[in-house]
């Protein structure tokens, strides 16, 4: 319970008509940790589970697992410039550190292992409208925010190439 960790299954297809039971369905998702251990204990559980539960009805189940993505560790130094960027250009009031970790998943873990990095969040929206929130089909963010971005990320390049 104090280790998060997290199993989303995002899509699910099977059959061709409401009245057919579907001869094969196919499942995919996403499994996310903060720790590489309890990743690979939910990969373990998530097999476990599907097999077990095929077998108990008579099925056969394949179960085919990518490696997950790494938890993404901002590197501190990165971190401390990026907040004094966004400080710069934002106001203080405005550049929040996150104190709870998230278990969002991103590629970005991948380059932060091999070279110091920050992941940072930028706000994207002007007027919220119903349910336009992050990856829904509405939504749509606010173009002025990717000057932010981009002048956030070009102060960390610097950083970092600075620092080799």
């Amino acid at each position: 319970p104090t280790t998060p960790g997290v199993v989303t299954i995002g899509t699910i297809h099977g059959g061709t008509k409401e009245n057919i039971v579907a001869d094969q369905v196919t499942m995919t998702g996403t499994i996310r940790a903060l720790e590489p251990g309890t990743q690979k204990e939910l990969k373990e559980a998530v097999a476990r589970v599907a097999k077990n539960t095929a077998a108990a009805y008579g099925a056969l189940v394949d179960v085919e697992m990518d490696d997950v993505c790494p938890a993404l560790i901002n590197d501190d130094r990165m971190l401390r410039r990026m907040l004094d960027l966004a400080e710069e250009l934002l106001g203080r009031e405005n550049a929040v550190r996150m104190n709870v970790p998230s278990l969002g998943a991103d590629d970005f873990a991948f380059f932060s292992d091999q070279v110091p990095g920050c992941f940072f969040n930028i706000g994207t929206l002007g007027e919220v409208k119903d349910g336009q929130v992050l990856h829904s089909a509405v939504y749509a963010p606010e173009e002025g925010c990717m000057e932010v971005g981009i002048t956030l990320m070009a102060g960390g390049v610097l950083e970092l190439l600075q620092s080799m």
